[in-house]
């Protein structure tokens, strides 16, 4: 008899397929982030020295504080940049560090840069032992450069101001003309950059023909913006290599060059707390640098002091707005400039405040105004007369007619507000601080080597810039006021003649 089974039931069961894959039961999920390279400062020796015991004991203490001071900083504007997985970059704070280091002793170019990384100590201790190559350092710029144009500019320097305690005060602001990168011989007309904008064009040249579209460009719209105001002058010449740059006077000089204008605002301490750059207007730039103030103290400067560049409508406007008092006279400095035939300058009428009309130099009341007239290029102005010309004792210091007639144009009463605070003997003593505050810091960025752009472009300027603008800071807090001086002596090899030569860096400590 055959012997019989047993059977089992299985329930279906649904078997998983081999492609699928499950879905993970983790409550949060994987964030992968950048790994960086930060050196290692304590593995860094002189002999069997500690680097930083060295750098203190060899008076070069201010390394360890401007490591430190970096420190502090927030760089998570720079950390986002960047996307994880291969080669761990270098951390942004170690090349910054880096850059302000070599800034501060003058080497400014990326070799230089390179070779401070493997020779200095000091560059040594910044880098944490990491020698970066000047590639290394055009990566990083180019792909920070927006960030170490402002926000780094603004967030170090209220990070100085914090350490020195500084609260808002007096503000004065000053530009300069500085040369570009550009080369003044590349400079053209329209008609040699069009001719040679239909060579690029038949060579195939893409590149070429881009250049030279945006120069052609900028010299149509400079010659519509000269003609809009009614000025002449000479042909308008570009470059293709750096079209945003203008022909324009050198400072204290008659000679043209391809230029910039870089603006900066001072603290009555001698820290720039605002800079920007524009190509010819010095009075473009006060918004921008007004605002980098109010970012690092969180308030508009009690005073604005300025020379006569900045006495226009828009900037006094702009101070009247923000509630901002400021002192910056008209003409060419604080005192009064008379007219081309020698007679009283708009300066001398003051505004009456509750009769809404100037005064006339005699005292008088002048009339007319109540209608708006235009001139033939388009502004608006009020037109007042003076009736009582014909007795006046000052008539032949005045006008030649049988009246005086002053135009005022919109918003001009601002101008002659400003000239007559300005004639007070107290207006006149408080700003002749101005220069004491402001003048030196073009001298200490000229005198640390920063003369004229070395990157072309007007954003690469517009970064040279703010690091520099850095740089001069850290000198004032690391340094104070008397900054470097070089030690020289006199050296003689056997058989040889003496000689002069520079054995050193010496620096006044705060």
């Amino acid at each position: 008899m055959a012997k019989s089974t047993k059977t089992h039931r299985v329930p279906e069961v649904r078997q998983a397929s081999l492609l699928e894959v499950p879905e993970s039961r983790s409550p949060h999920p994987v964030i992968e982030t950048v790994r960086f390279d930060m050196g290692d400062r304590a593995r860094l020796f002189v002999g069997t020295v500690a680097l930083d015991k060295y750098l203190e004991a060899e008076g070069l203490s201010w390394v360890l504080k401007l490591a430190s001071l970096l420190g502090e900083l927030d760089w998570k504007p720079f950390e986002t940049a960047y996307k994880p997985g291969g080669r761990p970059p270098i951390h942004p704070r170690l090349m910054v560090g880096l850059i302000l280091y070599g800034m501060m002793l003058k080497q400014v170019s990326l070799r230089q840069l390179e070779a401070l990384s493997k020779r200095d100590i000091g560059a040594w201790w910044m880098a944490g032992g990491l020698t970066p190559d000047f590639s290394t350092f055009t990566r990083f710029i180019q792909r920070h450069r927006e960030v170490l144009s402002e926000d780094f500019f603004v967030k170090t320097t209220w990070l100085i101001v914090k350490r020195l305690k500084l609260g808002k005060g007096t503000v004065a602001i000053d530009g300069t003309v500085m040369q570009s990168a550009a080369s003044t011989a590349t400079a053209l007309k329209k008609e040699a950059l069009v001719e040679q904008l239909e060579a690029a064009r038949d060579g195939g040249d893409a590149a070429g023909v881009e250049r030279l579209e945006k120069a052609v460009e900028v010299v149509d719209e400079r010659a519509e913006a000269r003609d809009a105001a009614g000025k002449t002058g000479g042909p308008i010449k570009a470059s293709q290599h750096e079209p945003d740059a203008v022909m324009q006077p050198k400072k204290n000089s008659r000679d043209n060059q391809l230029s910039y204008k870089p603006t900066v605002a001072a603290h009555s301490s001698g820290i720039i707390i605002g800079q920007a750059l524009s190509p010819t207007s010095e009075t473009e730039c006060v918004p921008s640098v007004l605002a980098q103030h109010e970012r690092i103290f969180g308030a508009q400067p009690e005073r604005l002091m300025a020379d006569a560049g900045f006495h226009t409508l828009a900037v006094l406007d702009l101070c009247v707005q923000r509630d901002i008092d400021a002192l910056i006279p008209g003409g060419r400095g604080s005192g009064e400039r008379k007219t081309k035939k020698g007679h009283f300058p708009k300066s001398a009428f003051p505004w009456d405040e509750k009769a809404m009309r100037p005064r006339c130099p005699a005292g008088f009341l002048m009339t007319g105004g109540r209608s708006t007239q235009r001139d033939r290029h388009g502004r608006e102005y009020r037109e007042y007369r003076m009736r009582r010309c014909a007795q006046c004792p000052l008539r032949t210091q005045c006008t030649d007619g049988k009246s005086r007639v002053l135009k005022l144009y919109e918003g001009e009463e601002l101008k002659v507000a400003m000239n007559e605070v300005m004639s007070h003997p107290a207006a006149k003593k408080l700003f002749r601080q101005r220069s004491a505050i402001v003048e030196p810091v073009f001298a200490r960025m000229r005198n640390s080597g920063f003369n004229r752009f070395r990157r072309r472009g007007r954003a690469n300027a517009r970064l040279e810039l703010s690091l520099n603008c850095v740089a001069h800071n850290l000198r004032l807090l690391l340094w104070g006021r008397a900054g470097v001086f070089v030690v020289f002596c006199f050296t003689r090899r056997p058989g040889e003649p003496w000689s002069l030569a520079a054995v050193g860096v010496a620096i006044h400590q705060r």
